[in-house]
């Protein structure tokens, strides 16, 4: 066999593992961020006047923030950041928190209703849909006994 017919073989038999190999690491990681349909709850007036709204930490490259903030026991917050989402589009966030009882994690909406995913043990990563076309500020609502720092990013 002549070198240039090895060099093809060998360069065709390499593209195809690579090709394989992207296929299940790509399946995979899709899996891990299957988006979910949110919990939602419409706040009362009182409710939206006492969100604390948080300056947004820092906006990286494609509009991924990182979030580093300590949330009160019981507090819901909503970041500065507005964006605008269509119906069928998504929110992802990769969060840690210090405490390990339950947050509500997602956004709300400029028709006053949070759409949430409930997570607990100090983590959470996950893909929220959006179910309604409209303006959305990402909301984290401390559901622990004590202050929490919570840390990491979301993509909005």
């Amino acid at each position: 066999m002549t070198f240039v017919k090895r060099c093809i073989i060998t360069g065709s038999f390499a593209l195809a593992l690579l090709f394989v190999l992207n296929m299940g690491f790509s399946n995979n990681v899709n899996a891990m961020y299957d988006s979910e349909n949110p919990s939602s709850v419409k706040l009362t007036q009182e409710e939206l006047e006492e969100l604390v709204i948080l300056d947004d930490d820092q906006i990286l490259p494609d509009d991924v923030l990182n979030i580093s903030q300590n949330i009160q026991s019981g507090q819901r917050v909503v970041f500065s950041t507005v964006a605008s989402k269509i119906e069928g589009s998504t929110i992802n966030w990769n969060l840690t928190w210090t405490g390990v009882n339950d947050a509500r994690i997602g956004a709300v909406g400029s028709d006053g209703t949070f759409y949430y995913l409930t997570d607990s043990g100090g983590s959470s990563t996950r893909t929220m849909n959006i179910t309604q076309t409209q303006d959305y500020q990402f909301a984290i609502q401390n559901l622990d006994n004590v202050n929490v720092v919570f840390s990491g990013w979301r993509d909005m």
